[in-house]
């Protein structure tokens, strides 16, 4: 009788739309990414899901409106510093269409549309090991061929950046067949992404995720796609976030009684640390400062894009500057208020936007955390995903990876409603 309503419930025409385009999202992948489709297809599904959408109340989630509220001060704060610009209405169009304005609303509506489409299933995580497969390919290829031709960097124009005819940020981000560039040394691949950080941040919640398919040979190929992924991406923040993540997933998963020894423990332990100077940390710091030369340049490059986005923020603590900068130095193409949530969000939209993303992550961040406390591991990942988006704030700019990210926020969205996902396999 339970299995006969759980096929009853999967028939539901908005789940089966909402589940099937995003597994034909990834099964078609490769031939999205050749022609140039990944982002005319990404806003495809996501005007059309909202189109088909008959569950408007459920947009008035208090979680969802957080992440709208972010949205709307960063658009506050573009349009109070437009108006003494001296910009005409295009520059001030532009600023509001741009990535750190609509990051924020797209979060919210894939929230939602993950939420009403319940975006959290089996065929979702095969979807997710087909794209993992491609991934692990195609990466082997792209280092392949850098020991092969040793190019700085490896790009081709699709048929749509052809026709486009330029080599915009925006084409070149998300029409062009990007296969690797070199920074400083070593390749670091791009694929299906706009930036190699995305596909390290993609993989990195695909080792969250795989283990939930239920197909040994599918989860196998899944997990190596995705770790093959996260690797060649060369993302230090990626790299060790899955360090972290894994502690975090003990770390719920652990016996209650167990947590509340852990805690005493630790502090026990840390105070002589820290009084008597006890070198314990010094592996810990060595590795990261490794991690950290592995790309010096850069490092020093967000540094001072840090610095200069501070003192920026210090010229305009409410609202902030709007919009970010200019080159944080004329060799280095790194604009002030990028490159970091924390410090972007402060330069661009002052206390005011910043405020309203700490609000929305840390809200998300406990509640996920509180369901994951409960065992279901479907929530775990939610969890997992959260918590590790909250602490690359950090490091990148998320708003700029809302778009890329948008099949992951479906899975997050899915987890709101239901306390475990679907499990359609006849569809698999």
């Amino acid at each position: 009788m339970a299995s006969q309503e759980t096929t009853i419930h999967i028939e539901e025409p908005t789940e089966v739309i909402g589940n099937k385009l995003i597994y034909n999202y990834c099964l078609f992948m490769p031939v999205l990414w050749l022609l140039g489709l990944i982002l005319p297809a990404t806003l495809g599904i996501l005007f059309w899901l909202i189109y088909k959408n008959q569950k408007f109340e459920e947009f008035l989630d208090p979680l969802i409106l957080c992440w709208l509220l972010v949205g709307i001060a960063q658009a506050l704060s573009v349009f109070i510093n437009w108006t003494s610009s001296g910009e005409g209405i295009g520059f001030l169009i532009g600023r509001l269409l741009s990535a750190h304005v609509t990051g924020w609303f797209i979060y919210s509506f894939t929230l939602w549309l993950g939420k009403t489409y319940r975006l959290a299933t089996d065929k979702m995580i095969r979807g997710f090991c087909i794209l993992s497969l491609y991934i692990g390919i195609f990466s082997f290829v792209a280092v392949g061929l850098f020991f092969v031709f040793r190019g700085e960097r490896m790009l081709y124009d699709s048929p749509i950046s052809y026709l486009l005819n330029s080599r915009s940020q925006l084409v070149k981000s998300y029409f062009m067949v990007k296969l690797y560039y070199v920074d400083p040394t070593y390749p670091r691949v791009i694929l299906f992404f706009p930036w190699a950080t995305v596909l390290g941040f993609t993989c990195l919640c695909f080792l969250f995720l795989i283990p939930l398919e239920k197909n040994p040979k599918w989860k196998f190929i899944g997990m190596t796609g995705a770790f093959i992924g996260l690797i060649a991406s060369f993302s230090r923040a990626c790299i060790a976030l899955f360090f972290i993540a894994c502690c975090l997933y003990f770390w719920v998963r652990m016996n209650r009684f167990f947590r509340w020894v852990v805690l005493p423990l630790a502090a026990v332990i840390a105070v002589p640390i820290l009084v008597f100077d006890i070198p314990i940390l010094a592996p810990i710091e060595e590795a990261y400062n490794s991690i950290r030369d592995m790309r010096a340049g850069s490092s020093s490059a967000r540094e001072m894009g840090y610095e200069l986005s501070w003192e920026g923020f210090l010229e305009s603590p409410i609202l902030g500057k709007g919009w970010p900068g200019g080159y944080v130095h004329e060799n280095i193409p790194m604009p002030i208020g990028t490159h970091s949530t924390f410090y972007g969000v402060l330069y661009t939209g002052g206390i005011l936007t910043f405020g309203s993303y700490a609000l929305a992550i840390v809200i998300t961040i406990i509640y996920t955390y509180l369901k994951a406390l409960k065992g279901n591991v479907v929530s775990i990942t939610s969890f997992l995903i959260v918590a590790c988006l909250g602490i690359f704030s950090y490091a990148e700019g998320v708003y700029i990876m809302a778009l890329p990210l948008f099949y992951l926020m479906f899975w997050i969205g899915g987890t709101y409603r239901r306390g475990d996902y679907l499990n359609p396999e006849e569809d698999l």
